[in-house]
């Protein structure tokens, strides 16, 4: 409810959980490739899910809330999405880096979980990564944040599927 709340349209609160969904069963292959090799803490399994989630959500937000502000400074559609993509985008990119550097630190001690703790985060942050600034764009125009378009005067949600075809040529657009 809250994450419907945040993104305005229950399509668009559902996407940062698909893609926390994907982090963390990315992880999770990784993690079972990786208990081959070498021992992994059961509590990685924790860290993942909670990492992987909260991380999706919070990429985001910020990547919507980012959207929201290009709208309502004027811009057009196609051009908030690039303005968008640009500044959020270089950001959440800066903050996974951050992370990832904060975990990797945890690799050069000599105890397995801690190293277990280490894979999971920076497998999880990179998926993440990967997947929220791909994915948010092609998210269609149809189920962007309705406050979005509505703070805007003059314009719609469904004037905006030219820019999703722009910033993602394999997003659908709505009918």
């Amino acid at each position: 409810m809250l994450l419907v709340l945040a993104f305005g349209s229950l399509l668009a609160a559902a996407l940062p959980l698909v893609i926390g969904l994907i982090a963390v069963a990315g992880t999770f292959a990784e993690l079972a490739v990786l208990g081959r090799v070498t021992d992994v803490s059961i509590y990685a399994v924790n860290l993942t899910t909670a990492l992987g989630l909260g991380l999706a959500i919070d990429y985001s937000l910020l990547i919507v809330n980012r959207f929201r502000e290009e709208l309502q400074s004027g811009r057009s559609t196609a051009d908030a999405l690039t303005a968008t993509q640009r500044t959020a985008g270089r950001t959440v990119v800066f903050s996974a880096a951050t992370v990832v550097a904060a975990l990797g630190a945890m690799l050069g001690f000599p105890f397995y979980f801690l190293r277990s703790f280490a894979y999971a985060g920076i497998d999880v942050t990179v998926i993440a990564l990967s997947a929220a600034p791909v994915c948010r764009p092609c998210l269609p125009p149809r189920c962007w944040p309705s406050r979005s378009s509505r703070s805007v005067p003059g314009r719609s949600v469904s004037s905006s599927s030219s820019a999703s075809a722009a910033v993602c040529p394999s997003c659908p657009t709505p009918p």
